[in-house]
């Protein structure tokens, strides 16, 4: 529940900073490969002229991601979600859709097969018919689904719905479009091994992870320090004595506090 509750404040901050600054709502962000996100965190001490060549070289700018804070809150959000993740696959891919809240992460085999994680809303009407209870090593358990797209398609590919903490993950496998391998495709087999990690740990990294330091920012306040009243007010993080007396809190962080520093970034 925590972990849901944290994915919802972190995605509706990220709208509420778009909003404050008068910016315009990003498109959407696709971050290609391994390397490419690695760079992005590094831009979080990097300076402005760094960070403006980065969002520039990469076109992140051309889809509205204008400002440190816009970084900031997509690694948060990224970072937040419950990847699931098979044994032996690399990254390939990440997008993420600011007005629809959807994510799409993949992964792929050297063999061309691409595993695919599509995170939709759970609210979402979907048909489903249980299929299978998968036991996760760490003693979790997912229900997947079959739905009417688990028939192969026309390129090749064959869809589930998963349930992992709040989210309705549609779970595709694609090996080109040959449909031969689809008619063997056997769910169960194919996700025995597979676990439920986050981008923060990426068991996967086949490069050296960049070491971030905590972005820490005197002056002027940011949408960073009204996520971290929230989470305080949550009861996810607690606030230390520094940012309680950097941020004019005394006694038990509240919303209105978070409201207050919002309206202090946005010049209100």
């Amino acid at each position: 529940m925590k972990k849901l509750l944290s994915i919802i404040i972190a995605s509706t901050m990220f709208t509420i900073l778009i909003i404050n600054t008068n910016a315009v709502a990003p498109a959407g962000i696709i971050i290609y490969n391994e390397e490419e996100l690695s760079e992005m965190r590094e831009m979080l001490n990097a300076s402005d002229e760094e960070l403006a060549e980065f969002l520039s070289r990469t076109g992140h700018i051309w889809n509205g991601m204008s400002r440190r804070e816009h970084i900031v809150m997509f690694l948060e959000y990224i970072d937040s979600l419950p990847v699931p993740y098979i044994e032996g696959t690399r990254f390939s891919g990440l997008s993420h859709y600011f007005i629809s809240q959807r994510t799409f992460i993949s992964f792929s085999t050297n063999v061309d097969e691409t595993y695919s994680f599509r995170f939709i809303p759970n609210d979402e009407n979907l048909n489903r018919v249980p299929l299978l209870k998968l036991n996760l090593n760490g003693g979790r358990s997912i229900n997947v689904y079959s739905t009417p797209e688990s028939e192969f398609n026309e390129h090749g590919a064959i869809f589930y719905l998963m349930e992992i903490d709040g989210f309705t993950v549609r779970a595709g496998y694609n090996r080109g479009r040959d449909n031969e391998h689809i008619t063997t495709f056997n769910p169960q087999e194919a996700y025995k091994d597979m676990i439920i990690t986050s981008f923060a740990e990426a068991p996967w990294s086949t490069i050296s992870p960049a070491v971030v330091e905590e972005l820490i920012v005197e002056e002027p306040l940011t949408t960073a320090d009204a996520l971290a009243v929230l989470r305080a007010v949550s009861g996810l993080t607690a606030l230390t004595d520094e940012q309680s007396a950097r941020l004019g809190i005394s006694g038990a962080p509240s919303t209105g506090d978070a409201m207050r520093l919002l309206r202090v970034v946005a010049g209100l």
